[in-house]
């Protein structure tokens, strides 16, 4: 027996000796034990740590809920007869075909608007196919333009606001607006309402301011404008008392009461102390002859001249222009219209 216990020992021996693979396992092994044993001798976690990994693992769930509702309500809109989404790019023109930058597209019912580009380009993506597009821009009405499906939209804004059209101010006409007297009433009332600037008093600066305005339908005078002045203060006063006009009658056009541009001098003569001053400056006036220049810029920029109504040289409207007493200047004709009184020989 002995015997036989002795030769199974030996044949265990060299079983194992011959086997290749081992007969424990690998918990036993010196790494894998050491760590073991590290994390055994650590003090537990604390309750309020294990509150915060509580709170992560709660946060996420929540995030993970949300993506998967998302997820399935859009995978919903999709499936969905009639709201496929697509992208929908295009133009928007003017009648004449020429880009619109800045205009609005808004898609309706849908927090979406985009604005189209320097060359009137637009594009929206992932909207749904049966969706209604508004599309606006300044000076235009607004557009509404339905999908149906369609991924290419060129819009056309066709009806621009309807805006007031500016009317015509007319420089030449065939009743010249007249003022409440006439001109002798108007000679009189810029006498009576002028005061001679300080400062062209002591410079003793005389001579005409050329003034133009507007004179409404209405016989109302606005726009008033100076063409041509002196300085010194006269400038000024001259729109103050030409802003101080009453209304006059208006002028007519194929027997209509028209807006007209008219143009007047003022004169500034400086008060003399003795009859013999005023005689000599009634003589001088007569031979009275404007700044060259003035006369050089309008045989430069007109053509035609026109004295109470009638064509004349240009050596004959600058003889009579010291008698005007209105005149208008047309530069898109070209022409030059003076009305004149002649003095009493």
């Amino acid at each position: 027996m002995s015997r036989l216990l002795q030769a199974l020992d030996g044949w265990l021996a060299a079983y194992v000796r011959k086997a290749d693979f081992p007969l424990t396992n690998l918990f036993f092994s010196p790494s894998t034990l050491k760590q073991r044993i590290l994390m055994l001798q650590k003090p537990a976690s604390s309750r309020w740590a294990l509150s915060v990994y509580a709170l992560s693992l709660l946060a996420m769930l929540v995030s993970f809920l949300f993506v998967s509702s998302c997820q399935n309500e859009l995978s919903e809109t999709d499936t969905t007869p009639g709201k496929t989404l697509i992208t929908v790019s295009g133009t928007t023109v003017d009648a004449q075909g020429q880009p619109l930058p800045g205009a609005r597209i808004t898609v309706q019912g849908l927090n979406r608007t985009v604005v189209s580009g320097a060359d009137g380009l637009y594009k929206l993506e992932n909207i749904p196919s049966n969706a209604k597009i508004t599309y606006s821009t300044l000076g235009f009405h607004e557009v509404t333009v339905s999908v149906d499906g369609q991924t290419t939209i060129p819009v056309i804004f066709r009806r621009p606001l309807s805006t007031k059209p500016e009317e015509e101010v007319f420089m030449v006409v065939e009743k010249e607006p007249e003022f409440p007297g006439g001109y002798e009433a108007l000679r009189q009332f810029l006498a009576q309402h002028l005061r001679y600037p300080e400062p062209a008093l002591r410079a003793e600066v005389e001579g005409k301011v050329f003034v133009s305005f507007v004179i409404r339908k209405n016989g109302k005078v606005t726009d008033v404008k100076i063409l041509k002045g002196m300085g010194f203060g006269t400038d000024e006063e001259t729109m103050r008392v030409m802003n101080t006009l009453p209304n006059w009658k208006p002028g007519y056009q194929n027997g209509k009461p028209v807006d007209v541009r008219y143009t007047i001098p003022v004169d500034f003569t400086l008060p003399k102390k003795t009859a013999q001053a005023d005689k000599q400056a009634s003589a001088a006036e007569e031979n009275d002859e404007m700044d060259p220049t003035f006369y050089e810029d309008i045989r430069r920029n007109y053509k035609t001249f026109l004295v109470n109504g009638k064509s004349v040289s240009f050596d004959e409207y600058v003889r009579l222009d010291k008698y005007s007493y209105a005149g208008n200047f047309d530069l898109k004709t070209k022409t030059v219209s003076i009305s004149v009184k002649l003095p009493n020989k």
